[in-house]
């Protein structure tokens, strides 16, 4: 007999990740890049092509983020431009225009709320333009 005992907390997030590269979001995983839980999350929607991910470990990674999709724009390939801490192992070329944002659950998850409030911000600035 077999009994999966994956946290419920990380079955809702591996859930929203898949729903988010189904849907075309780029998902933004608030995590620590090389933790299990993380490259798991990671992992999970690869089986949807084209699905795009990265890893932001704080506030400082999502604000540089924010900061390069802002100032680079469309068409910019962002990812190469990436600290490697924020770098999915293959490295796609998409702007965040559609993003969704996922944590990994052992994060602080006002400090994961944090970050998706900044990443918000900076595309309705961004959009504004």
């Amino acid at each position: 007999m077999l009994v999966d005992t994956t946290c419920g907390s990380v079955l809702n997030v591996w859930k929203r990740d898949d729903a988010y590269a189904k849907d075309g979001f780029t998902a933004v995983i608030h995590g620590k890049y090389h933790h299990e839980e993380t490259k798991a999350t990671s992992s999970s929607g690869y089986q949807v092509s084209g699905r795009r991910f990265l890893v932001v470990r704080d506030m400082d990674d999502a604000r540089e983020v924010c900061r390069m999709s802002r100032e680079r724009g469309p068409g910019t390939d962002l990812w190469s431009a990436l600290p490697a801490r924020c770098r999915p192992a293959s490295i796609p070329t998409a702007n965040l225009v559609r993003v969704g944002v996922a944590n990994q659950t052992t994060m602080l998850s006002g400090e994961s709320l944090a970050i998706a409030a900044e990443i918000r911000r900076s595309m309705v600035k961004r959009l504004r333009r």
